[in-house]
C-alpha cells in the first residue's frame, strides 16, 4: 500500500467508528439539556418559594401595621375622651395640651384651638366662631420589634353652653325694669314734641316745656287732647308708660298734666342712687369665658370719619368693644355695631347725620332664647347738637348728661332700648319755642262751636307739630342686658357646676 492510500485511510475512519462518535456526542448533549432543565425548575421553585415567603412576610407586616393603626386610633379616642373631660372641669384653659401614655407602646396628645374650621365669613353660624373650640387628639402606637410607629388623629368641634353670666354691679338689677332710669336726684328737663315710652324712673324734679312762653296756660287742654288722640289711635303723648318718681319733688301742676290729663299712673318711690359704672368699663383685653382666648379692644380715634363702618369681628373682637380714653365725635354716616366706651369728660358727640349705633346679640343662656346684650354706649356725656341726627339701639349708660340740644321739631333722635343717665335734657324745638302759647290758646278758645283738638289745630295754624321726632322707647323684643366687668370673662361657671359645659358640633375621624 502506497503512502497516499495510507493517508486517505487515516483521514477516513471506518463507518462504525463515526457512528460511535456521533452516539457519544448526542448522549453528552442530552445530559446537558437535562441539567439545564433541572436548573430552570430549581430556579422557578426557589422564586416561587421566595415569593410565597415575601407574601407571607408582607401579610404579617400588613397585619402588624393594621394592629398598630388600630392601637393608634384607640389611643387617639382615649386622648379625645380625656381632653373633652378636662374642658368640663374648673381650671381648663385653651392653652392646655393634655398628653399621656396608655402602655409601653401607645400614647396620646391633645391640643385646643379657638374656632371651627368648618365656619367661614359667609357661614350662617359665623358669629358662633369664638364660642367654639376645635379639639384635636393624636394617638401613636410603636412596634417594639421594628421601632416603626403608626399615628391616628380624631377631631371634634364643641360649642360653649352658656349657663351663667359674670356678676354685674350690685345695683345693675335696679335699672332693668325701666326704659329710662335717672341715676340720682338731678335735672330732668324735656321739651315737646318728644315721647318717652315704657316705664320711667325719675329722681329729680321733672320739668316739661319749661322754656316755652306761657306754656302752662295751654298745657292742660293740650295734654287732654293728646289723650283723646291716643284713644282715637294716634299716640303723640309725651310719656306712654307708668311713672316712678319721688312725688315730694314734683310740681302738682306737672303731676296733674301726666296723671289727670294724660291718664298715666305715677308711683311714689324713695331715692335710689346708682353708682357710676364707667370706672368698670372694659379693659383693653377681655375673654368670653374662663380659660378662653383673650381678645383686644379696638381703640378709636377722637374723630371717627364720615362713612366709617365698624363691626364686631368673630376672630379678633367678637364683642365689638371700641374704646377711647378721651372724647369721641361721630361724623355723618358712621355705623358702629358693638359697644362704644369713652373716658373723656365730653363723652360722645354726634357730629353728623345718619349716625347709627347698635349692639351685638350674644348667645342666650342655656334653656332660654333671650339674646344677651352689652351696653351700646358707656360714656360720661352724650350730646346731639343742632342739625345732627342719630339712632341708638341698646342700652346707653351715661354717667352725667344725656343732652339733645335745641333744634327743629323735625330733628330726629331715636333710642330703642334703655337710657341710664344722671341728667336728662331734651331741649327746645325751635318752632314751638317761637310761639306764645297763651296767645295760641286764646285763639283756640275763640272758636265757638265744635272746637278742634288742640294739637292738630296748632300744627295746621302755627306749624307746631305734635308728632315726636325725639323718641326714647324700649326694645321691640326681649333682651337680657349685662355689664362686662374689667378683667372678668363675660360668661361664668355656675356654683352648681364643676366647670364649663360644651356641646359637640362635629366629629371627624383622621381629618
Amino acid at each position: 500500500m502506497n503512502v497516499r492510500a495510507m493517508l486517505r485511510r487515516m483521514d477516513s475512519p471506518p463507518t462504525g467508528t463515526i457512528h460511535a462518535i456521533a452516539t457519544r456526542v448526542a448522549r453528552r448533549q442530552r445530559r446537558g439539556t437535562a441539567v439545564v432543565l433541572v436548573l430552570v425548575v430549581l430556579s422557578i421553585g426557589l422564586a416561587m418559594a421566595y415569593g410565597l415567603m415575601r407574601m407571607q412576610a408582607t401579610a404579617e407586616q400588613v397585619q402588624h401595621n393594621s394592629v398598630h393603626r388600630g392601637d393608634a386610633r384607640q389611643a387617639a379616642l382615649t386622648g379625645m375622651s380625656i381632653g373633652l373631660r378636662k374642658m368640663h372641669q374648673t381650671g381648663w384653659s385653651i392653652t392646655d395640651q393634655p398628653s399621656g401614655s396608655l402602655n409601653t407602646t401607645d400614647s396620646y396628645g391633645v391640643t385646643y384651638s379657638t374656632g371651627d374650621p368648618n365656619l367661614a365669613s359667609g357661614s350662617a353660624d359665623y358669629a358662633m366662631y369664638p364660642f367654639r373650640v376645635t379639639v384635636l387628639a393624636k394617638g401613636t402606637s410603636t412596634n417594639p420589634g421594628t421601632g416603626t410607629t403608626a399615628t391616628h388623629q380624631v377631631r371634634a368641634v364643641v360649642q360653649l353652653v352658656p349657663r351663667k353670666l359674670s356678676d354685674p354691679p350690685a345695683d345693675w338689677a335696679d335699672i332693668l325694669p325701666y326704659s329710662v332710669f335717672q341715676k340720682r336726684n338731678d335735672n330732668f328737663e324735656i321739651h315737646m314734641p318728644v315721647q318717652i315710652r315704657g316705664a320711667t324712673r325719675i329722681q329729680g324734679d321733672l320739668k316739661i316745656n319749661d322754656r316755652y312762653d306761657n306754656w302752662s296756660d295751654a298745657a292742660a287742654t293740650y295734654f287732654s287732647d293728646l289723650k283723646t288722640l291716643f284713644n282715637q289711635g294716634t299716640d303723640h303723648r309725651t310719656f306712654t308708660g307708668p311713672i316712678f318718681w319721688n312725688a315730694s319733688r314734683q310740681s302738682s301742676t306737672v303731676a296733674s298734666w301726666l296723671v289727670t290729663r294724660l291718664g298715666l299712673t305715677a308711683t311714689n318711690m324713695a331715692d335710689k342712687t346708682i353708682s357710676d359704672w364707667r370706672s368698670l368699663s372694659p379693659n383693653l383685653t377681655y375673654a368670653l369665658y374662663p380659660g378662653g382666648a383673650t381678645y383686644n379692644v379696638t381703640t378709636l380715634a377722637n374723630d371717627v370719619a364720615a362713612g366709617t363702618t365698624l363691626d364686631a369681628n368673630p376672630l379678633t373682637n367678637p364683642l365689638g368693644l371700641y374704646y377711647q380714653s378721651g372724647d369721641v365725635r361721630l361724623s355723618s354716616n358712621v355705623t358702629i355695631r358693638g359697644s362704644l366706651a369713652t373716658e373723656g369728660s365730653s363723652g360722645v358727640t354726634i357730629n353728623g347725620t345718619n349716625v347709627t349705633l347698635t349692639p351685638v346679640d350674644l348667645p342666650p343662656l342655656d334653656g332660654t332664647t333671650t339674646p344677651v346684650r352689652l351696653p351700646t354706649v358707656i360714656t360720661k356725656a352724650f350730646k346731639q347738637p343742632t342739625n345732627m341726627r342719630s339712632t341708638v339701639r341698646g342700652l346707653m349708660s351715661v354717667d352725667d348728661e344725656f343732652d339733645i340740644l335745641a333744634d327743629s321739631q323735625d330733628a330726629a333722635m331715636t333710642l330703642e332700648g334703655k337710657l341710664v343717665a344722671r341728667k336728662v335734657y331734651i331741649r327746645e324745638r325751635t318752632e314751638w319755642d317761637a310761639r306764645d302759647w297763651r296767645s295760641i290758646f286764646n285763639v283756640l278758645n275763640l272758636i265757638p262751636l265744635l272746637k278742634p283738638l288742640f294739637p292738630p289745630w296748632a300744627e295746621a295754624n302755627y306749624n307746631t307739630k305734635s308728632i315726636p321726632r325725639v323718641i326714647l322707647r324700649p326694645d321691640a323684643t326681649t333682651v337680657l342686658y349685662h355689664w362686662i366687668t374689667r378683667g372678668v370673662p363675660l360668661y361664668a361657671i355656675p356654683a352648681s357646676d364643676t366647670g364649663l359645659r360644651w356641646d359637640i358640633v362635629s366629629w371627624k375621624d383622621n381629618p
